[in-house]
C-alpha cells in the first residue's frame, strides 16, 4: 500500500510540474511559457549554427519558434523570436535595465504569441499586457564598420550565381521596375559570355531585352569619357541605369545628370575550328553530290 501511494504521489507530482518534473530535460524560465496564439502549442528552443559568411551572432544562435514545425508535415506560421531579443522585450515589460529569470518566473505566467511582433503577457497576479516588438537585427547590425567589411568580402569573391557582381542591383528594368541578373553560358570554343536581362518572371508585356556584359562595360566606357572600363571610377561616379526600351540604357550619375546610349548587338557565333571547316565542306560537297545524282 505504501509503494502505490507514493507511485500516486510521483504520478501527481510530475502531473504538477510538467517537463520540470524530469531532471535529464535541459530547461530555462522560457519552458512551457511562450504559447502559439495561432495553433495553442509551446514555442521550443532550438540552437543552429550560424553559417553566415558576414555576422554579429556569432558561431551559434539561440531562437524560440512554435512546436508545431517541429513535427513532420506540419507548418506554423507564427514566426521565430531570438533568446537575446525575447530577454531585452521581457525586460522591457518588466521595467528591468536587463532580464533578470527569477523576476520573470515570479512574475509571468504565460507569454502568447499570436503574430509575429505581438507578445501578450499574463502575470501571476491576474492582470494581462499586449507588447510590441519589431524585427531590427539586420538594421542594429549595420554599422559602417560592418558594412564596409561586407563590401570588402563581395568584392574579394569571383563573379558567380552565388556571389556579388561588379554590376549587381545596378541595372533596373525600365518597363517594370526589377532588377536585372546575370546568365553565364559557356560557348562551343570554351570562352564564358555572361549577359544581363530582366529578373521578374511574371511581369506582363517585359521585353525582357538583354545586354552582354561586354557591351556594358564599353557603354560605361563611353559615357564616362575613358578609353577602358574602370571599376573603381564606376563606383564612384554612377549610381545605376535603367533600359527604357529595346536597346537604349540609361546612365544615373551620382551627381544627377543622366546619359543615354542605343546599344546593337549582333549575334556572336564560335570560332569555327578547322576540323569543324573541314566537316562541313564535306557535307556540302555530299549533298551537292547528292542532288546532281538525282537530276542525272
Amino acid at each position: 500500500m505504501e509503494t502505490y501511494q507514493a507511485v500516486q504521489a510521483e504520478i501527481a507530482r510530475r502531473r504538477e510540474l510538467g517537463v520540470f518534473a524530469s531532471w535529464g530535460i535541459n530547461t530555462s524560465c522560457f519552458t512551457s511559457k511562450i504559447k502559439c496564439g495561432l495553433c495553442s502549442a509551446s514555442f521550443v528552443r532550438n540552437t543552429r549554427n550560424n553559417w553566415a559568411k558576414t555576422s554579429q551572432l556569432g558561431e551559434r544562435y539561440t531562437f524560440y519558434g512554435c512546436g508545431t514545425n517541429k513535427r513532420k508535415g506540419a507548418h506554423c506560421s507564427s514566426g521565430t523570436i531570438r533568446e537575446e531579443v525575447l530577454k531585452e522585450e521581457c525586460a522591457k515589460v518588466l521595467g528591468l535595465p536587463e532580464f533578470d529569470e527569477e523576476t520573470f518566473s515570479e512574475w509571468v505566467k504565460k507569454i502568447t504569441i499570436p503574430a509575429p511582433g505581438i507578445m501578450i503577457f499574463d502575470f501571476t497576479d491576474g492582470t494581462s499586457l499586449e507588447h510590441h516588438w519589431s524585427r531590427n537585427a539586420k538594421k542594429d547590425s549595420w554599422t559602417a564598420e560592418r558594412r564596409k567589411a561586407v563590401s570588402e568580402y563581395r568584392r574579394s569573391r569571383e563573379p558567380g550565381w552565388k556571389c556579388y557582381n561588379t554590376f549587381t542591383h545596378f541595372i533596373k528594368c525600365g518597363h517594370c521596375g526589377a532588377n536585372y541578373r546575370v546568365q553565364t553560358h559557356k560557348r562551343v570554343d570554351g570562352t564564358i559570355v555572361r549577359s544581363w536581362y530582366c529578373s521578374s518572371p511574371t511581369a506582363a508585356g517585359c521585353f525582357k531585352v538583354g545586354i552582354r556584359e561586354v557591351t556594358l562595360k564599353t557603354l560605361i566606357a563611353d559615357v564616362m569619357g575613358l578609353p577602358d572600363f574602370d571599376e573603381e571610377l564606376f563606383n564612384q561616379q554612377l549610381a545605376y541605369a535603367t533600359v527604357p526600351a529595346d536597346n537604349e540604357i540609361v546612365f544615373h550619375f551620382r551627381d544627377g545628370h543622366e546619359a543615354s546610349r542605343i546599344f546593337v548587338q549582333k549575334r556572336q557565333m564560335p570560332r569555327q575550328t578547322e576540323e569543324r571547316k573541314k566537316h562541313m565542306s564535306e557535307v556540302i560537297k555530299a549533298k551537292w553530290r547528292e542532288r546532281h545524282a538525282k537530276n542525272d
